[in-house]
C-alpha cells in the first residue's frame, strides 16, 4: 500500500489537505522510517513544514524513529509480524522505539 500513497503525499490534492494550522491545540506526530503501510515520515515532515510556515501557535513535535512498523502501541501485537520494521532483526529496536514514543507521548501531554 505504501507505493499507492507516495504520490498523494508528495503532490497532494489541495482540496484534500487537512488544514493542520487550524487545529486549536498541541500536535504530536509519531512516524517510523520503516512504515510500509504508508509514508508516515514524509507525511509528518509535510505537516511540520505546514505548521512552521503558518506560525502555528501551539506546541508541536514530530517523533521520528528509524525502526518500527505502522503500529506504535506500547504492547506486542500479533499483527506486528506483518510489518518489516517490527520483526526479525528489528524486533527489539522496534520495541524500544514504541516504548520511547510512549514515554515521550506522556511527557508531551503532561505539558498541556
Amino acid at each position: 500500500m505504501y507505493d499507492l500513497y507516495i504520490p498523494m503525499v508528495e503532490n497532494p490534492d489541495p482540496a484534500g489537505i487537512i488544514r493542520v494550522e487550524q487545529i486549536t491545540g498541541p500536535i504530536l506526530l509519531i512516524a517510523s522510517k520503516m512504515d510500509t503501510m504508508w509514508p508516515s515520515e514524509a507525511a509528518a515532515e509535510q505537516i511540520m513544514k505546514r505548521l512552521r510556515e503558518n506560525d502555528f501557535s501551539y506546541s508541536y513535535q514530530h517523533l521520528s524513529y528509524d525502526c518500527g512498523g505502522h503500529l506504535f502501541v506500547p504492547m506486542e501485537l500479533r499483527l506486528a509480524k506483518f510489518f518489516r520494521g517490527d520483526r526479525g532483526k528489528y524486533k527489539e529496536l522496534s520495541r524500544e522505539a514504541r516504548m520511547d514514543s510512549l514515554t515521550k507521548t506522556l511527557e508531551f501531554v503532561t505539558r498541556w
